[in-house]
C-alpha cells in the first residue's frame, strides 16, 4: 500500500498531483501548525503571487482552524489578475468556504475529478509524535508498505527510521509537464 501524506495546499503545482497519482491514499495533514509564508494559502503563476488573507490566529494554530478572511472577494481578486485563466477559475467557485483546510482541499478534490484520479483521501490525527515518527506513525494505521516522498523529503526525514520500521522510501516521479503550476496545466475544456 502506497502513502502519500502533504499539506493541503492553494491551487498546488503539478507536481503535487503527480505524487497523488502514485499513492493508493492520500492523507491530508491538517494537525500541524500553519506555516506563514508557505503554499498553504498562496499559489505562485507568471512569476506573481496570489495569496487568500487570512483571519488571525496565533503563531501554531493548526492548518485545520485557520480561517479565510473573505474567500470570495480574494477569489475575485485573482480572477481579475488572471483575467486569461477566469473560465477555469470559475469552475473552482463551489470549493471556497471560511475554511483554509475545506477550501484547499475541494480545490485539490476537483482538480483530481478534472484529471481522472482515483486516489483514496484520508486525514491525519492528532498525535505527540512529530517528523519523521509521525509520518511513520501514519503509513501504519494506514496500512501502508510504503511511502512516496517529495524530492525534499530527505532534507528532514530520518531514512533509518523508515528502514527500521520495514517501510519502503521512494521519492514521487515528477513527468516534465507537472513541473508547472497546476492552472497552465489544466485547460477549460478539461472540465
Amino acid at each position: 500500500m502506497k502513502i502519500g501524506i502533504h499539506q493541503p495546499n492553494f491551487f498546488p503545482w503539478g507536481g503535487y498531483f503527480e505524487k497523488i497519482k502514485q499513492c493508493d491514499k492520500f492523507i491530508f495533514l491538517v494537525n500541524c501548525p500553519f506555516s506563514k509564508g508557505s503554499y498553504t494559502n498562496r499559489f505562485n503563476i507568471e512569476e506573481r503571487w496570489y495569496t487568500m488573507t487570512l483571519e488571525k490566529k496565533p503563531i501554531g494554530t493548526f492548518i485545520k482552524d485557520m480561517i479565510y478572511k473573505c474567500p470570495e472577494e480574494n477569489l475575485n481578486t485573482i480572477k481579475n489578475r488572471l483575467e486569461g485563466k477566469r473560465d477555469l477559475l470559475n469552475c473552482f467557485d463551489g470549493c471556497f468556504t471560511t475554511s483554509l483546510m475545506e477550501t484547499n482541499i475541494n480545490i485539490i478534490k476537483k482538480i483530481c475529478e478534472i484529471q481522472k484520479i482515483k486516489t483514496e483521501f484520508l486525514y491525519d490525527y492528532e498525535t505527540n509524535k512529530t517528523s519523521t515518527e509521525r509520518l511513520i506513525d501514519i503509513i501504519k494505521k494506514n496500512e501502508g508498505t510504503s511511502y512516496i516522498s517529495g524530492k525534499g523529503g530527505d532534507k528532514y526525514m530520518d531514512m533509518n527510521l523508515f528502514k527500521k520500521s520495514n517501510i519502503e522510501l521512494k521519492y514521487s516521479v515528477i513527468d516534465k509537464k507537472y513541473k508547472r503550476p497546476i492552472l497552465d496545466i489544466l485547460n477549460i475544456s478539461d472540465v
